[in-house]
């Protein structure tokens, strides 16, 4: 999550954006954020997370709507079933609401993926001079969760629940889980985030699998039949070496490009349930398919730094034991992020490259590298 700046009431980085501390928000100022958000675009779908931020919510859409943008009110959803619905919708930005005592603004684009950095740039510090004549108008969704429910269950062919136990903090991602798994099974467990956007297994035969394994699998599992996999221009190198081994196509992409891959090519990289039930209605394959998988290790950091107004590009840094990414995080932070194939490895290059960082930054040279 690269860092691209702020204003006077939010941090900005990829995809979002989250309320500075000890600063208020206030629904004036929503409203007019909001109006910059329409602005660019003609049709937006919006949600939040808990009912709390009803209020931040309709604020919004009220800018919007004034911008001359048409909003849909999404009712009720999780954030895999927001992503899932915003091609279905024809919507060109979804808008998710998510936080408690701050509140981070998570902003999609029409094939699920976060919204570009050079759109999300432009409303930092927006430049409205003229509204439309015309309001947007404001729409109710009540069935989009239904509509997610109805469409995982057709991929998977059957009404019977997968076997595996489902653990999550959040009850109503978890409810959404066990829709499609059983809960009852102990020797295998879905450990998912809150927000429904990550997926680790636990499984008493294999150990722990983590999610960007299980993304590994998926490609190898769905390369059979799609010749061509596309993955995150930042996921693991390892991948590969399995492509070239098992003799499938890998293409990279950045989020600046998603726009132009169909949403049905990269559904498993946006939606973990979607992914989970391809992988375990048929366990057989998904075991042999992990067994044939090399090691590999991803270890990150956040640096803090003391010169914080320099100008810190993403640099991506090859080393003879893995690859070392840098990326801004915040106003006075670094992102690395170590890929290896061994998990001690990646562990000690953290360290080092922290140290380097630190000592870069206490001397008060270029950490452009």
């Amino acid at each position: 999550m690269c860092y691209l700046g702020e204003n006077e009431k939010f941090s900005f980085y990829e995809g979002c954006c989250e309320q500075l501390p000890e600063i208020s928000v206030g629904s004036e100022y929503l409203c007019s954020f909001g109006t910059a958000i329409g602005s660019y675009f003609k049709r937006i779908c919006i949600a939040c997370e808990n009912n709390s931020l009803n209020s931040h919510l309709y604020a919004l859409c009220s800018g919007i709507s004034e911008s001359g943008c048409d909003v849909l009110i999404c009712n009720k959803v999780t954030l895999p079933a927001f992503r899932y619905g915003i091609g279905v919708l024809s919507c060109e930005c979804g808008i998710y609401l998510s936080g408690e005592k701050s509140i981070k603004i998570s902003f999609y684009g029409k094939n699920g993926f976060p919204l570009t950095s050079e759109v999300l740039s432009r409303i930092i510090n927006p430049n409205v001079t003229q509204l439309s004549p015309d309001y947007g108008t404001i729409t109710d969704i009540n069935s989009l969760g239904q509509l997610y429910r109805y469409n995982i269950s057709d991929s998977i062919c059957t009404e019977n629940a997968l076997s595996a136990s489902v653990s999550c903090g959040n009850k109503h991602v978890r409810s959404l889980w066990l829709d499609f798994f059983s809960g009852e099974d102990d020797n295998l467990i879905l450990q998912v985030s809150d927000n429904g956007q990550r997926v680790n297994i636990y499984c008493t035969d294999t150990g722990f699998i983590s999610y960007d394994k299980l993304i590994l699998a998926y490609t190898v599992m769905t390369a059979k039949k799609d010749g061509e996999i596309y993955l995150p221009e930042n996921f693991h190198y390892i991948a590969d070496s399995v492509a070239e081994c098992k003799g499938f196509k890998i293409t990279r992409f950045t989020a600046d490009s998603d726009a132009e891959i169909s949403a049905d090519k990269v559904r498993f990289l946006k939606d973990p349930l979607y992914m989970c039930t391809q992988l375990l209605r048929d366990k057989t394959s998904f075991f042999q398919i992990l067994s044939e998988l090399p090691s590999f290790y991803r270890a990150e950091r956040t640096v803090t730094l003391s010169h914080s107004d320099c100008n810190i590009p993403r640099k991506v840094i090859s080393d003879t034991d893995g690859i070392i990414s840098l990326a801004r995080k915040g106003k006075h932070s670094l992102s690395l992020t170590v890929q290896s194939e061994n998990m001690e490895t990646a562990a000690e290059l953290c360290v080092v490259w922290e140290k380097k960082l630190k000592k870069l930054d206490a001397c008060g040279r270029s950490l452009s590298l």
